[in-house]
């Protein structure tokens, strides 16, 4: 959730991804982000770069299934635009299933095929993500998406 914190601010990005540095390199290029960040400490990045090297990162472990909770909070737009965007390609082109929970019910359509609706603890309503967005059945999901919920267009 805060990218901030998940690293250590006293070690270059490169000796934290614990693998060679040419692999490093490949996994930042698949978040689109320069090798050069690998000479640098945490504190000298931004908010979206830590998130997309920390998603780096756990792509270089070679998941089965990557978890992402609230991938996107703390960022300004144009890095949650830029995360969201690539979630979607990695959803997309990786080999591995996507876990994405979020409170932000407009950065799913385009990247969850299906969703779960939780309350309380309680998963309330499931199902595709279109159907959930277009005609959800629970009133607490209606109320979910009558509350802020805009349309966001992807482009790839």
């Amino acid at each position: 959730q805060n990218p901030f914190t998940a690293l250590s601010p006293l070690t270059k990005i490169e000796k934290q991804f614990g693998i060679e540095k040419e692999y490093a390199q490949n996994y930042l290029e698949m978040v689109e982000l320069e090798s050069s960040l690998l000479e640098r400490f945490p504190s000298e990045l931004s908010g979206g770069q830590l998130q997309r090297v920390i998603i780096a990162m756990a792509l270089s472990l070679k998941p089965q299934l990557l978890l992402l909770d609230e991938p996107t909070t703390a960022l300004d737009e144009e890095n949650k635009e830029r995360i969201l965007l690539l979630i979607k390609r990695l959803a997309h082109t990786g080999n591995f299933d996507i876990f994405f929970v979020t409170h932000d019910l407009d950065s799913i359509e385009g990247i969850c095929e299906e969703v779960g609706i939780l309350q309380n603890g309680l998963m309330v309503e499931k199902g595709w993500t279109r159907d959930i967005l277009q005609n959800p059945q629970q009133a607490y999901t209606q109320e979910l998406l009558r509350s802020g919920f805009k349309q966001r267009s992807f482009r790839a």
